[in-house]
């Protein structure tokens, strides 16, 4: 198997007559191109045969007419298939018998097309997804017998033949193909709901956070770190993580360290797959899981050089580097490089951020691969702003509006550094058509030295003095994970199967130790940021943690296609999670617990068309949590604990109807989730407070419409509901319950557009333009819905020019400079968007 190469597209003539095949531009290829998807579909003439290859190499294309058979032969080519389900199609068309693609003789690859009465005619023609063969059928041909000398000459014809080799690297705004649902197939042949975010729309974007992908994906916002920060957190379909809990993974496997800081250099794409994934990633959050795929070596070289600069003095640049280290390029690395230096529109907020990649591909065979990659990450950040209060940005203050770049905290005394490494391993191996393995091992190592931030707390009642509380912080986090798994095929009958079973093991050590200091109160509309007044050594202990997750878990699923159209999935994990929790501060309250669960998952897929699939699906998902229910109270300075933390559950309901017309993708879904006790984290205090639902529609739509413009569109309506709570509030000197509140941070309605256009020919060729739109509705600012983030309309833009080998590109954020806020933690903890943001990009390739 060769490594991804670029997009490649080759162009060759063929004369063909019964008597002779004429070649005008023969290509002889150097090694067996792989064929790795070929899909049969029904057209207003006849059929479509849609040919990828994984590479750009030149095979060699012979047509030979018989009768009413249609023979074509692909020379020096080899089927690498992921699905075999379109090797042999009976009656795709009305004109056209079957279709038959086989492997008859090493190097050479078959297709058959049979003709219900005359002899099918064929015209190659050019498409994003590939090579595309448009088959129709000649009553003319039919009426004439094949071996009389008038049929020599009608028969005669020309054609040509454009094959291109699929780019993994470069596919346009719509990834048709997925992994993460544990089996590399088609979106459509999935029974979930899954997004894709390619590396093409974050470079157009100019994408910097990983959060920004909640821009792009319906269902998806941010959660309670504001995006200009490193970290990343995110509500899906209506439900945020426990801390530390967050549900991403990096290339299939969970690091819980990405959600401190996480580079997007190296990244592929963005991968979200909604709703509960515990069968396949074990512990896990109801609302989905993100999958950031990284690249991989390519076997051709390729240097890329990017500079970029923006307002609010950010700077910054980054280099991609590959190449095989052999002539076979069976030896491959690469290497990604990046350097910001980030201002920030919140005053004295700044940081610096330094990321470093290197991947090699130590074996690439036809059937072997054997990966290693090494990824460090650093971030010094200095002056780091606190959130605002509601009063002054979403609830009226009499006293005006809080500028939503003043810094409330300590901007001389804050001050932060994360360093993460991480080490990877990926194998693969095909023992045959049937039959592969494939083992990952990922080590993540995250140290956050003593680091000194500061957060809102309260506002008196002359509406403009804030109490702030200081929080020195020290954290070791290590995560181990080892996954490996079969994927098998097999037939009972004519039911066909694909197995896959796997089991892994997962381990976490956090180490978390905070300290609390009280600076005292600031003006919220003169903020005076003297920090001299300020004890950074009188420090009262808040916690010295230690928690420890061990799993181990083993799963099964099996994709059962009745027929072409019809298929079933069924799976489900068994899993075995033991948690550990000590505070030196209260050793007395340490925990350790086993919890044991088994996850199923059930979905059903029906294709009335090659291009359309309707689903339906069941799935679970299990989260243990470590140590025990914390209450602080205020009037003695102390934790008060309570019960041990049972294990989150949740189950979903989906169903939905998915549909490919050409090089776009779109997905419609409803669902109905159900989550249970979990863990409401409050400023200083964490609880249980019972169960939440969340019910909607979602619509997403992803491709290149015409050629040059692309889209990439959402829109989101969900309902949530805390269904049942044990906890109750004071209002007023009234208890109030909050059964039956909305969830934070979950607009009811939310919208969002991008569309990029690029002229394709003419003096202006290479130019292009970019528009997005982004809506989202009011949410509740907390779990007592005692106050609401209002909606926002933003307007982002782009223009940019690309030709041969450059690019250079304008991108604007905030266009009409709207006053907006992403997100809310507290009353005390809101979340400004961003102002108007200018960033100007250079690229060069060679």
């Amino acid at each position: 198997m060769r490594f991804i190469s670029p997009f490649t597209t080759i162009s060759t003539s063929i004369l063909v007559t019964t008597a002779a095949v004429n070649f005008t531009s023969p290509v002889q290829a150097q090694q067996l191109t792989q064929i790795t998807n070929i899909d049969v579909r029904e057209t207003a003439a006849g059929i479509e045969i849609v040919i990828k290859t994984a590479d750009g190499s030149k095979p060699q294309f012979v047509e030979t007419p018989d009768k009413n058979i249609l023979y074509i032969d692909l020379v020096d080519a080899q089927l690498n298939l992921a699905s075999e389900e379109n090797l042999q199609v009976e009656n795709p068309a009305e004109a056209i018998k079957s279709v038959t693609v086989s492997e008859e003789f090493a190097g050479s690859v078959s297709i058959v097309i049979i003709g219900t009465e005359s002899l099918p005619q064929v015209e190659l023609i050019p498409n994003t997804e590939g090579g595309i063969f448009s088959v129709t059928t000649s009553p003319a041909t039919a009426q004439t017998p094949v071996n009389s000398a008038e049929s020599e000459s009608s028969s005669e014809q020309e054609i040509e033949i454009i094959v291109t080799g699929e780019a993994a690297e470069d596919d346009g705004y719509s990834r048709q193909e997925t992994s993460i649902t544990g089996i590399p197939q088609s979106i459509l042949d999935t029974s979930l709901s899954v997004q894709t975010v390619p590396e093409e729309v974050l470079e157009d974007k100019n994408i910097q956070d990983l959060s920004d992908i909640s821009d792009f994906v319906s269902g998806i916002n941010k959660g309670v770190v504001p995006s200009d920060k490193a970290g990343s957190s995110f509500v899906i379909r209506g439900f945020s993580a426990v801390a530390g809990r967050e549900n991403i993974l990096r290339n299939g496997l969970r690091d819980d360290t990405i959600r401190f800081i996480s580079g997007l250099p190296n990244i592929d794409k963005v991968e979200v797959l909604k709703g509960p994934a515990s069968v396949l990633f074990g512990q896990g959050t109801v609302g989905g899981t993100i999958n950031l795929v990284t690249k991989k070596p390519l076997d051709e070289p390729f240097y890329e050089f990017k500079l970029n600069a923006g307002n609010f003095d950010t700077y910054g640049g980054r280099i991609d580097f590959s190449d095989s280290l052999d002539k076979n390029g069976d030896l491959a690395y690469r290497l990604n490089l990046s350097y910001e230096d980030e201002g920030n529109f919140r005053d004295f907020q700044e940081k610096e951020f330094f990321f470093a990649d290197l991947t090699a591909a130590l074996i690439a065979s036809e059937n072997t691969e054997l990966y290693f990659g090494i990824e460090y990450q650093k971030e010094n950040a200095e002056g780091t702003a606190p959130e605002l209060p509601a009063s002054g940005t979403v609830i009226d203050n009499p006293l005006g509006e809080i500028d939503i770049t003043a810094n409330l905290g300590e901007p001389d005394l804050a001050e932060s550094e994360s360093r993460v490494t991480r080490l990877s391993t990926e194998f693969k191996h095909k023992f045959n058509d049937k039959l592969q393995i494939q083992s990952q091992f990922l080590a993540s190592f995250q140290e956050i030295p003593e680091s000194l931030g500061f957060i809102g707390v309260g506002l008196r009642f002359d509406d403009r003095t804030f109490t702030r509380i200081g929080s020195f912080n020290e954290t070791d986090n290590r995560v181990l994970t080892l996954n490996t798994n079969l994927i098998g095929e097999f037939n009972t009958g004519s039911v066909k199967h694909q197995l896959l079973f796997g089991a892994e093991y997962a381990k976490q050590d956090l180490e978390d130790k905070l300290d609390l200091i009280f600076p005292g109160t600031i003006d919220i509309f003169e903020p005076d940021n003297d920090s001299d007044d300020v004890d950074v050594d009188f420090r009262f202990p808040r916690t010295d943690q230690l928690t420890s997750f061990d799993e181990f878990g083993f799963y099964i699923q099996d994709q059962i296609s009745f027929s072409e159209s019809f298929t079933v999935v069924l799976g489900g994990r068994y899993n075995i999670a033991d948690t550990e929790f000590f505070d030196e501060s209260q050793p007395d309250q340490a925990s350790d617990r086993v919890d044991t669960d088994f996850s199923p998952r059930a979905g059903i897929i029906y294709k009335p068309a090659n291009n359309v699939s309707l689903y339906g699906s069941y799935t679970e998902s299990f989260l243990p949590n470590a140590g025990r229910s914390q209450f602080f109270n205020t009037e003695t300075n102390s934790t008060e604990f309570g019960d041990e933390l049972v294990p989150e559950t949740g189950r979903q309901y989906e169903v939905g109807v998915k549909a490919e017309f050409g090089d776009v993708i779109a997905t419609l879904a409803l669902f109905d989730i159900k989550r249970e006790n979990i863990v409401d984290l409050q400023t200083l205090s964490s609880d249980q407070i019972g169960a939440q639902t969340s019910r909607g529609i979602e619509l997403d739509v992803a491709g290149e419409i015409l050629p040059g413009w692309k889209i990439i569109a959402s829109y989101a309506h969900t309902d949530t509901e805390i269904s049942s709570s044990d906890r109750v509030i004071l209002v007023d000197e009234e208890l109030i319950d909050v059964e039956g509140n909305e969830l934070v941070n979950v607009p009811k309605n939310a919208i969002s557009l991008w569309t990029n256009y690029s002229i394709q020919k003419g003096n202006f060729k290479g130019l292009g333009f970019g528009l997005g739109f982004i809506y989202e509705g009011e949410k509740q600012g907390d779990l007592d819905n005692s106050f609401t983030v209002p909606d926002y309309f933003r307007t982002d833009a782009a223009l940019f020019y690309e030709k041969s080998n450059f690019k250079a590109q304008l991108n604007v954020e905030n266009l009409f400079d709207v006053r907006y806020f992403e997100s809310s933690k507290d009353e005390f903890r809101i979340n400004p968007g961003a102002p108007f943001t200018i960033s100007g990009t250079v690229t060069l390739e060679l």
